[in-house]
């Protein structure tokens, strides 16, 4: 009885580190912050996308999630000046993107 009741914590054990382990490799929760040489190579035109991560769960960090155009997650500290700038320039692009397609319409 208590061979089988081990084999089947060690079983539930080894379910939930399988399963945490694949939610943070698709994208999951950024558990550190990336180095700073990746971020000042990091370019706005390498950016695919960005998002906000919360503290909840499993993220135990506030972060900024920037992917690359070659899927690359970079875990950003969000209160990180370079960090801050990147942002700013990503909205402006955004702002400058719906301008362009603004002023295509009425032509």
């Amino acid at each position: 009885m208590k061979t089988s009741l081990a084999i089947l914590s060690a079983l539930l054990l080894a379910v939930a580190i399988v399963s945490t382990n694949k939610a943070r490799r698709r994208g999951g929760c950024c558990m550190v912050y990336s180095k700073e040489p990746q971020l000042r190579k990091l370019s706005l035109n390498k950016i695919k996308e960005h998002r906000m991560q919360e503290i909840t769960g499993n993220c135990n960090i506030p972060a900024v999630v920037f992917i690359t155009q070659r899927n690359q997650r970079i875990c950003a500290n969000p209160k990180a000046k370079s960090v801050k700038r990147i942002l700013k320039r990503l909205s402006l692009g955004k702002k400058n993107k719906k301008q362009d397609t603004r002023r295509k319409g009425k032509q």
